[in-house]
């Protein structure tokens, strides 16, 4: 059936959607619809009037709370959230480590990442002066060796032990105890 404009189909519903706005502006319209009793279309012109007259403030659809479509446990809207808190504590480390100390995954780091640099709040940062995690050395047996034996070890020794050859040895002993240049 349709209304040929005489008739309001939904009388009041500008008016509910406008207590919804005024009552918490940062969901989107999408979720203040079902909860007025209305289209998101109607929210969304009141919204529009409502920041327009200074009643509401004006908050990009990046920044609004919206529906997550997913029921799973592990949705990405929790994920969201928590790699967005971590953000807010070090907005200088990596997308990696964010992952890590969160539990989510790089992709929510990312994602969270984008957005509150979007809305401003927490700075940009370039990934190249982001805080990285220092590589552990990688595993020797010469280094090993050495250690076991002590820096005064011959190389001949240091190669037996470490199984190596000779010359790894002698590298090995020279970038740990650089001759002195008289």
């Amino acid at each position: 059936m349709r209304f040929s404009g005489l008739r309001n189909p939904n009388p009041g519903a500008a008016l509910r959607a406008e207590q919804e706005l005024i009552r918490d502006p940062a969901r989107s319209d999408a979720l203040i619809a079902p909860q007025a009793g209305c289209a998101a279309e109607t929210v969304s012109r009141v919204r529009h009037s409502l920041e327009a007259s200074g009643t509401i403030p004006v908050l990009p659809s990046a920044a609004r709370l919206h529906r997550s479509h997913s029921r799973k446990p592990g949705t990405p809207r929790p994920q969201l959230g928590r790699a967005a808190h971590q953000l807010t504590i070090d907005a200088t480390a990596t997308n990696e480590a964010i992952a890590a100390l969160s539990g989510t995954s790089v992709w929510a780091a990312r994602t969270a990442r984008k957005r509150l640099e979007a809305i401003g709040i927490i700075p940009v940062v370039p990934p190249r002066n982001r805080a990285r995690k220092p590589m552990p050395p990688l595993p020797s047996r010469t280094r090993d060796a050495i250690a076991q034996l002590g820096p005064q070890a011959t190389p001949r020794q240091v190669a037996d032990l470490a199984s190596v050859s000779l010359q790894a040895a002698w590298k090995a002993l020279r970038r740990l105890n650089p001759p002195c240049a008289t």
